[in-house]
């Protein structure tokens, strides 16, 4: 059995063809988040299974140039957008690991998510707006964790 503390900033994104086809309009930036939490897990041999606890946030980032045209003149704003989701990971692995210390996790993740807001600016405005009924839970499988 192990039980152990678990922390972490990671490069996050939310990716959406609307987005992705928004040309100059918008287009992805960088996001960073941050997890930490608890996990316990029982072994079997090289075989074993785990469960971990985190809180933290989910921050997809956004920046692109808005063009106005008005009276045959065009302007052009830049501006930067973020959505930040608070949310609680609850994975579930099944675990192989070897003799030498490497090991691999594969498993589903329940997301649950308890906050969403949405912050944009650009030259001299700026907003934040409370999204959060917008946002479900979200379930995903996920392999994230690969160690030699």
């Amino acid at each position: 059995m192990e039980i152990h503390a678990k922390g972490s900033a990671n490069s996050t994104f939310l990716f959406n063809n609307n987005i992705s086809d928004a040309g100059r309009d918008q287009d992805y930036a960088a996001g960073w988040s941050f997890n930490y939490g608890a996990g316990v897990s029982m072994y079997f041999g090289n075989i074993g299974f785990g469960v971990e606890g985190l809180m933290g946030n989910h921050r997809a980032a956004y920046a692109g140039t808005k063009v106005s045209t008005a009276g045959g003149t065009s302007t052009s704003t830049n501006y930067t957008s973020y959505v930040n989701l608070k949310i609680t990971q609850i994975p579930v692995f099944f675990k192989l690991k070897s003799d030498i210390g490497g090991y691999l996790e594969i498993g589903p993740q329940y997301n649950l998510i308890s906050e969403a807001n949405y912050h944009y600016s650009s030259d001299g405005d700026q907003f934040d707006t409370d999204m959060t009924g917008s946002f479900v839970e979200i379930i995903f499988f996920c392999s994230n964790r690969i160690w030699i």
